[in-house]
């Protein structure tokens, strides 16, 4: 009924309107008693409008009958194969949840089914940071004789000097000697250690990578690793890289010491390291 009179009242006021502007043309006498009308009938439409603030909103809201019926269909429909499922649900993702995907929901499987309802872990990694892998490349053991630093997206690639001539030739100000080099890595298992701990440490500080390479030569010899994630994780039994990292001082990296180096960085697990990963050459 409101809407009805609503309409009415405006059809008015659009009249009076017209009739007003024309009779303000031909100077006609009316048109002042037509303007008072015509403002009397858009107080009218005004306060119609205030009663029934709905009005004009009903298009857009959709009515329960057909929500409920939307609502049925849905979980009316058969379970689609994953492949389908996978593949729909992935290109409905929102840009807000491929972000939150790409940083919280790292998994190896790229699709997994729990209780009949099918969850999408999308893999992803991650790109290094090119400034905190040099400046952590810096606490490495023997990192006064690292010649290179190299950062891929996933991958971190190191190398040492292949002699003293070289390291001194590149560092004339160092008072480092001949003698204090061919000590250093003639040491223990110094170069062994180095590959082993080492390329360890890098995966665990930089969640990022996926691969890391590192060679170091010396007395004529190249000693070399190529080491990647899945095939560390092995390795150490199955770690997981991704959750040794702390930034917590009160831990210590106590998930660290307790899962890798106080179980694994002994002389027994080296040789067994050397011998799966290392190239001598």
């Amino acid at each position: 009924m409101i809407g009805f009179l609503g309409a009415m009242i405006t059809i008015g006021f659009i009249v009076y309107l017209v009739l007003a502007i024309r009779s303000r043309k031909k100077g006609s006498p009316k048109a002042k008693q037509q303007f008072r009308i015509m403002w009397i009938l858009l107080g009218g439409v005004i306060l119609l409008t205030i009663i029934d603030p709905n009005k004009g909103q009903t298009a857009r809201i959709t009515k329960p009958e057909q929500a409920a019926t939307t609502h049925e269909v849905a979980e009316a429909e058969p379970a689609q194969d994953a492949t389908s499922t996978n593949a729909g649900q992935l290109s409905e993702l929102n840009d807000d949840q491929q972000a939150t995907s790409s940083t919280t929901e790292i998994a190896s499987d790229p699709a997994k089914s729990t209780e009949g309802k099918e969850n999408i872990y999308v893999e992803t990694k991650q790109t290094l940071d090119k400034e905190a892998v040099l400046t952590y490349a810096g606490m490495l053991r023997g990192s006064p004789f690292i010649k290179d630093v190299n950062v891929g997206k996933n991958d971190i690639s190191i190398a040492y000097f292949s002699s003293f001539k070289q390291y001194k030739a590149a560092n004339p100000q160092s008072q480092a000697t001949q003698s204090i080099y061919d000590d250093y890595f003639s040491t223990g298992d110094i170069i062994k250690k180095i590959l082993m701990e080492e390329s360890t440490r890098l995966l665990k500080e930089f969640p990022a990578a996926n691969e890391i390479k590192m060679t170091v030569p010396f007395n004529g010899e190249t000693y070399s690793i190529d080491l990647k994630e899945d095939e560390a994780k092995k390795f150490y039994g199955g770690v997981d890289f991704d959750t040794l990292k702390t930034s917590d001082p009160s831990d210590g990296n106590s998930q660290w010491r307790v899962q890798i180096s106080d179980k694994y960085f002994n002389d027994a697990d080296r040789k067994r390291f050397v011998d799966e990963f290392l190239k001598v050459n």
